[in-house]
């Protein structure tokens, strides 16, 4: 059977928690691995096709991304669905919609996929984002000036905008979403909001499952699954994200969502959030304000609480 739904993103918007929450449905077979990104995969590999036209840093990007993975091979992706049986759904989560190129590959791979994309308002994506960095060890700026690295400013018409190539571009949803309405077909979209999630996890799954048409009353495990923040301690977060003897211990008679649950709370306890500063928050509210604008009519939703300025 093939991958007939996917959860595509956006990154930092709850697309963990959603995962789990299909994973737990006994009508969905999930892939065990969160997130194989074979589709991109696969648009690098059309891409290297004409590799004379690529600059070379083009290639080494494209390389990379097919190489980065394990399962990005189109017998490694379908070995992951060995085990489905008499699923309504067969899914994986990767985070498409950061890559709108991909909508036609699963469409030519199966366009009777159902699709589902969860936004969050993109400053606190933005900054979630950089948070989840800190606490990887990945950067260790301050987020001012994290986002000063990817902002230019435009002289013509004295504002500030995102960079041509920047992280801060996955906020930018409503053309990220049109290609996807477009081979798919809107009553086969179905977008959410993070603060749905958070909000009620019960009803989102309620509504999640109703729009699936499996058993909306099945009531899942809720999971907070990824907490971000700069560690109090870098030892003691290299432990929680380094393999041991223990944590494999655990892995073999505590269930994965009790796990998940742990993970969570000691990132919490060893994690602090530091403050967005005023002049940054401003700056970011400008860059979004004319996309939330028209993300607002293209999802009929009212978006009013993203377009207040406020310190996270």
């Amino acid at each position: 059977m093939k991958v007939n739904l996917f959860s595509i993103g956006a990154m930092r918007a709850g697309s963990t928690s959603i995962y789990h929450f299909l994973d737990q449905h006994p009508e969905i077979y999930m892939s065990p691995i969160k997130e194989p990104y074979y589709f991109h995969a696969e648009f690098c590999r059309r891409r290297l096709v004409n590799e004379n036209d690529l600059s070379t840093e083009e290639y080494k990007c494209l390389t990379a991304s097919i190489n980065s993975g394990k399962y990005r091979t189109a017998e490694a992706y379908q070995s992951l669905f060995n085990k489905v049986e008499e699923h309504q759904y067969v899914g994986e989560a990767s985070h498409y919609l950061h890559h709108p190129a991909t909508a036609q590959l699963i469409h030519e791979y199966n366009p009777n996929s159902k699709i589902i994309i969860c936004l969050r308002n993109p400053i606190e994506r933005i900054y979630s984002e950089y948070m989840l960095y800190v606490r990887d060890s990945k950067v260790s700026i301050t987020f001012d000036n994290f986002i000063s690295k990817a902002i230019v400013w435009n002289k013509e018409k004295n504002i500030w905008n995102a960079a041509p190539i920047s992280r801060l571009n996955k906020g930018f949803y409503s053309k990220q979403i049109i290609p996807w309405i477009e081979f798919f077909g809107v009553e086969n979209v179905k977008i959410f909001l993070f603060e749905d999630m958070v909000g009620d996890p019960a009803e989102f799954c309620r509504k999640l499952y109703s729009w699936l048409g499996v058993d909306m009353a099945f009531q899942p495990v809720p999971i907070h699954a990824q907490a971000s923040g700069k560690p109090i301690s870098s030892k003691i977060m290299k432990g929680l994200n380094t393999d041991n003897f223990v944590k494999r211990n655990l892995k073999r008679i505590m269930p994965h969502s009790t796990r998940i649950k742990l993970r969570y709370y000691a990132y919490k306890f060893f994690l602090k959030r530091e403050k967005m500063s005023n002049e940054v928050s401003i700056i970011l509210h400008d860059i979004y304000k004319d996309e939330i604008d028209r993300l607002e009519e293209m999802i009929s939703r009212d978006l009013s609480a993203w377009k207040k300025t406020r310190l996270c």
